[in-house]
């Protein structure tokens, strides 16, 4: 019996609602592939139906023509890895990622000068990757770029193995990272004044800002937030995109609305009712094409001026100790358990995959920030513990013991027995 595939695109659903479009195909070996197109920010409901149309279009005509043998895959022993990341890598692999430009960045970077080329069977002998393991470790000015070098390296091998290039893939340690400590806002009263500050630039930052500190929502998530999903009534946002691509986890989430949120949102809606957008985004791009996370004035000007004004830094502030946007969730995640939230809580609102990774914000326990009020405060403050109570009074406070009854002789039956 032949595998059931679909000749059009089905709509994908996920929580009872639809989030995409679904294609499936048989490989020449008989295989049955499943890809999602999922709704993104920045492209209609069409243009993602077509996308996925097309695509399911290019995969059945491939695997027809791997079968009519029009069609085999040249394993050619000369080819160089750069050559296989233009043919290979770049068209199958990156263009489908979140963000294919970090594969860019770390290709041209740190792997194109050293290996471009190098012929792939050559990668087949461990010791060639490990001394460029040892070398970029020890140039590298930090661990975390070691390691995605290294990451993307062999996922590159990988993919050539996959395709038949190479027989096997070296086995090369994983580069160890420490996790650093990070900067947060460590009350509400640093909230509010760096809100306050905000507020006197811009309502569009301020109301941007709050977002990030009252949800933790990342900056992907908050520029492709739409208002069909903010629902003030029921005080709850879902969150399903992120940059022009769905969220990290790949799933859409429900994320609370808190107290100090709800009017800043309502009057950032009231402004923005006679300026609607085509997309219905909560914080529209100013110019056409230009994301935020790509406006390097919002960030080096407006955000920057805004924690200089509430002394939370100054000009002469070192990087490593800058509070950056991505500390805003941070400071959401520690000052939600530091007021009574748990970490599984946490772990639903910020869309962690495992509570491992929640676990970061461990060490925030209700009593870190004593003085703290307002949005985050709990609704009964932790009590401190009452002093161990008196022998005599414990006695006192004990109820009486009841008697106990006496019991009853056991009848024993006698093992001789006289004779009458």
């Amino acid at each position: 019996m032949a595998r059931k595939t679909f000749a059009e695109p089905q709509a994908y659903k996920s929580h009872g609602a639809v989030i995409g479009y679904m294609i499936q195909w048989l490989t020449p070996d008989k295989k049955r592939k499943t890809r999602v197109f999922p709704f993104v920010a920045y492209r209609s409901e069409r243009d993602t139906y077509d996308a996925a149309l097309a695509e399911l279009r290019r995969a059945i005509g491939e695997a027809q023509a791997y079968r009519d043998g029009t069609k085999t895959f040249v394993r050619d022993d000369g080819m160089t890895l750069g050559q296989f990341y233009e043919k290979h890598w770049l068209p199958e692999r990156n263009a489908k990622k979140r963000q294919p430009r970090n594969d860019q960045s770390v290709w041209s970077k740190h792997l194109k000068n050293v290996f471009a080329d190098t012929p792939l069977k050559t990668l087949v002998d461990p010791v060639h990757v490990r001394r460029f393991q040892t070398k970029i470790v020890s140039e590298a000015n930090k661990p975390a770029t070691a390691r995605n070098v290294m990451a993307l390296l062999k996922a590159m091998l990988n993919h050539a193995a996959d395709l038949g290039y190479l027989p096997n893939v070296p086995r090369v340690k994983r580069v160890k990272v420490e996790r650093k400590g990070f900067n947060v806002l460590k009350s509400d009263a640093e909230i509010d004044a760096f809100l306050k500050a905000a507020k006197k630039q811009d309502f569009e930052h301020y109301a941007l800002y709050a977002v990030a500190c009252y949800t933790g929502m990342r900056l992907g998530e908050i520029i492709a937030l739409r208002w069909r999903d903010v629902d003030l009534d029921a005080g709850r946002i879902m969150v399903r995109f992120s940059h022009e691509n769905a969220t990290k986890s790949g799933k859409p989430r429900p994320v609370p609305i808190f107290v100090k949120l709800a009017p800043i949102l309502k009057q950032w809606r009231k402004l923005r009712k006679d300026k609607p957008n085509e997309l219905g985004l909560v914080f529209p791009p100013k110019k056409k094409g230009k994301l935020y996370r790509n406006d390097t004035e919002f960030f080096t000007k407006h955000y920057r001026a805004a924690l200089i004004k509430a002394k939370l830094e100054t000009n002469k502030t070192p990087k490593t100790d800058r509070l950056r946007f991505h500390d805003l969730r941070h400071s959401f995640a520690s000052m939600f358990l530091s007021h009574g939230g748990s970490l599984q809580e946490l772990k639903e609102i910020l869309g962690h995959a495992s509570l491992s990774t929640t676990n970061i914000y461990s060490h925030f326990v209700p009593n870190s920030f004593r003085g703290a009020s307002g949005a985050f405060a709990l609704a009964k403050p932790p009590q401190p513990p009452e002093p161990p109570p008196d022998d005599a009074k414990v006695a006192q406070s004990r109820p009486a013991a009841r008697p106990k009854r006496p019991r009853k002789p056991k009848k024993v039956e006698p093992t001789l027995r006289l004779v009458k």
